[in-house]
């Protein structure tokens, strides 16, 4: 180690400990001051004020944000309803790609399950129990190269065993798919549009070999 580098570091611990020290002496100086209970206004820091003036800063440079009313409609995607202008709208930021939150088949799913189960698990897993609908014992995600990584985590917080196929190869796939024994459970979790790269997932093909497998789909849409 080099004595210009000793020296740096003797200064820099120089410093902090006379950092801590003027700390610690302002901490006890404010502990031995007798107040009375109490602080009086005129005293007081003026918090209100202090968010007043940011906030219309904000406003006068542009970077203060309003949240537009905007009302999807189910059956006429990608158009939704703008309260603010009263009209319809055609919707171009949306994460529902492919339309499946109005699609009939999932709505009539949805309304089936909500008509069988109700709208609440009415507690947490500790206390209520555990839905069935979560279990899926030994089961074996395979996961595309280019999930984001909150599906990655999700799969590894679960436990379960994990292949991971390259990105969109179908080829691949199979030959992992094939790999697991038919009687296993298998999950295959891709994306329709994968955000970090923007490619587009072969959806119809990955189900088919989903289904030729044995397997089911889980699609992050």
């Amino acid at each position: 180690m080099s004595s210009r580098f000793l020296g740096k570091s003797c200064r820099s611990l120089g410093r902090s400990a006379k950092l801590q020290t003027n700390k610690s002496r302002l901490l006890a100086s404010i502990a031995s001051v007798e107040v009375p209970l109490g602080i009086p206004n005129a005293a007081r820091f003026p918090y209100e004020d202090r968010y007043a003036e940011v906030i219309k800063t904000k406003k006068e440079d542009k970077s203060y944000r309003y949240f537009r009313n905007v009302n999807r409609l189910a059956h006429e995607f990608p158009l939704a309803h703008s309260t603010d202008e009263g009209r319809k709208i055609n919707v171009w930021c949306t994460n529902d790609y492919l339309g499946m939150g109005g699609n009939p088949e999932v709505l009539k799913t949805m309304h089936d399950v909500l008509d069988r189960y109700g709208a609440c698990s009415g507690g947490s897993r500790n206390i209520s129990g555990h839905n069935r609908f979560a279990q899926l014992p030994g089961c074996v995600f395979l996961s595309d190269a280019s999930n984001h990584s909150s599906i990655i985590e999700g799969i590894r917080h679960s436990g379960a065993d994990k292949l991971v196929w390259r990105h969109n190869d179908l080829a691949d796939l199979e030959r992992k798919l094939a790999a697991v024994p038919p009687g296993v459970p298998k999950v295959v979790c891709f994306e329709s549009i994968y955000s970090m790269c923007g490619t587009v997932a072969p959806i119809r093909d990955i189900c088919d070999l989903a289904e030729r497998y044995g397997a089911i789909t889980f699609l992050d849409e």
